[in-house]
């Protein structure tokens, strides 16, 4: 709920809401990097384009972290299944951009997807990261 005492107008109302959302998905992307930076310590996270593709693909995916830069147009070649990604181009498979394959196959898989600032040279590997179903055990999901 969004109190606010001063906002007087419909305007202001939805100023104050629009504050309060964005405060709370930035304390959430806050809590998931932290989480990564955690579990990559106990082999449950890994980050980075390469490692990124394989969790979906060998099914290990519970959450992906991506940075969707709209500039970024590198590709991934999709087959007919969610865990179908590959690097390489492949005879049967058609392109799609890197982050909506990702994320196409998240969804498919029932895998939580979370879209992050890009955080430089403090965050994951090519702005994206995996949180393994390994973790579990560890955080308590």
């Amino acid at each position: 709920m969004v109190i606010e005492t001063e906002a007087t107008d419909a305007e202001q109302l939805a100023a104050a809401v629009v504050r309060h959302v964005s405060d709370a998905e930035a304390r959430i992307t806050v809590a998931h990097l932290r989480d990564r930076r955690f579990l990559a310590t106990h082999h449950c996270a890994v980050d980075g384009t390469d490692e990124t593709i394989d969790a979906p693909v060998s099914g290990e995916a519970d959450r992906i972290l991506l940075h969707d830069d709209p500039t970024d147009q590198r590709r991934l070649w999709i087959g007919a299944g969610p865990q179908e990604l590959s690097i390489e181009r492949r005879r049967t498979y058609r392109p799609a951009r890197l982050v909506d394959a990702l994320v196409w196959s998240a969804v498919l898989q029932g895998v939580d997807v979370h879209i992050i600032p890009s955080t430089g040279s403090t965050g994951p590997a090519d702005d994206a990261a995996v949180i393994t179903d390994r973790a579990e055990g560890l955080m308590g999901h």
